[in-house]
């Protein structure tokens, strides 16, 4: 609005920069919402991983198998650690793409307030993509934290219920996710088409003048090499990319929109690659600027796993662009997921202190399974005790008494008649 006129004869002027200005509103919130999965999704993890780390079931695993030592804590299981920490490296890999989509979005602001909009389509195309990303991110895998809680997780004194919905609810707010992913695909072939590479785009641009098609050359813990990983990002971003332009532009007897519908999905993964390019490349960034060597070398793991989990994970989306054109074998795949095993044990010691550095207070979590003490059974007990319906019942020597009148005492009485029928 302030970039527009209205006189007092009523004559309304218009910004000549009034649809551009007008992305002003959507960008931000766009940008928001990709810090705010952040937090949320953290707090899911948290409450599932200390869960976890106190929830004692079975005398399988290897590192309590001596029965003297009693039942494993479920943490120690692979399925478990696993899904936990691989969602927790996508947490901390969420915080720091936004934390570089802020920085973005404010040199872009500086620009705009110099009437320079050339950074636009940019920001348009890092908010649509972030937020596509992180609220299924944070959405599919606040889930899987409840899941991994067993029955507690259902319960809505854990706090994941309000949390998971939550969370669901972001992947349409401010823009359905599969219509975010379509404006990263028309930034992207809107590029290549110009043969205009901004920034973002200069590796596509480079190996794809290169010819860079050679297949992986990395073996064992070179999977762990912050420019290894990039590399084979990169590598399938580009191929995505320039393989679903050639399909575009490719002479058809198809209208131009019917084109597009017909190669959406394909659309989709080259968007869904470029992002997640972006993604690790802000998380290898923020790793170099660490100093301190301990956390360093904890979010130099936790960055391998992310990008590791990404390709050979069970759930992974796309990861079939990794592999679909050889460029990683099936030795490599072995290589990567010893890799994930190895990572996932050194990083087993560091699982709570990678959560309490989101610094939750219990009270934020309102979880009865999440708290900081680790009491998880007594505050159950705690908690439960204090809802209405069992104060209520505790005056009348521990029975609901309305409720067993009106709905058991009924059944039960059911179930003796028809005994007695058929006795008789």
């Amino acid at each position: 609005m302030k970039s527009c006129q209205f006189s007092r004869q009523g004559v309304y002027k218009a910004s000549k920069n009034r649809e551009k200005l007008l992305y002003g509103g959507m960008l931000n919130g766009r940008r928001v919402i990709t810090r705010n999965m952040a937090f949320k999704f953290a707090q899911a993890l948290t409450i599932s991983i200390r869960y976890s780390t106190v929830r004692e079931q079975g005398q399988g695993s290897v590192r309590l198998a001596n029965p003297k030592l009693g039942e494993a804590v479920i943490m120690s299981y692979k399925h478990q650690n696993y899904r936990l920490l691989s969602n927790l490296a996508k947490v901390y890999a969420m915080l720091f793409a936004s934390q570089y989509c802020d920085n973005a979005h404010r040199i872009h602001q500086q620009q705009v307030e110099k009437d320079d909009h050339s950074s636009l389509p940019y920001m348009h195309m890092l908010t649509s993509g972030l937020k596509a990303w992180a609220t299924q991110t944070a959405a599919d895998g606040a889930e899987d934290a409840r899941r991994c809680c067993g029955g507690q997780g259902y319960i809505m004194i854990s706090g994941l219920p309000e949390i998971c919905s939550s969370l669901t609810a972001m992947t349409t707010l401010e823009g359905e996710n599969y219509v975010m992913w379509q404006q990263v695909a028309k930034y992207l072939m809107k590029n290549i088409s110009l043969n205009v590479w901004p920034e973002d785009m200069s590796y596509i641009q480079r190996r794809s003048s290169l010819g860079l098609h050679k297949k992986c050359q990395a073996r064992g813990n070179e999977f762990r090499s912050c420019e290894v990983l990039l590399d084979i990002y990169e590598h399938r971003s580009e191929r995505l990319t320039t393989e679903v332009a050639v399909m575009i532009a490719a002479p058809s007897n198809v209208a131009g929109t019917d084109v597009w519908n017909t190669y959406m999905m394909q659309l989709f993964s080259a968007a869904r690659a470029h992002i997640e390019v972006i993604i690790l490349k802000s998380f290898i960034g923020h790793l170099d600027r660490i100093v301190d060597g301990a956390t360093k070398t904890v979010l130099s793991r936790l960055t391998s796993l992310f990008a590791l989990t990404g390709i050979t994970g069970p759930a992974a989306i796309d990861a079939i662009g990794f592999v679909e054109d050889g460029y990683l074998s099936s030795c490599q795949l072995r290589d990567i997921r010893s890799q994930i095993n190895d990572l996932l044990d050194e990083l087993i010691p560091d699982a709570i202190a990678l959560t309490d550095a989101w610094n939750f207070t219990d009270a934020s979590l309102c979880s009865a399974i999440g708290m900081k003490n680790g009491n998880v059974y007594e505050t159950i007990m705690e908690w439960t005790r204090q809802l209405p319906i069992n104060v209520n019942a505790g005056k009348t020597a521990d029975v609901f008494a309305e409720g067993f009148e009106t709905s058991i005492k009924p059944i039960l009485r059911g179930q003796l008649q028809m005994r007695e029928r058929a006795r008789l």
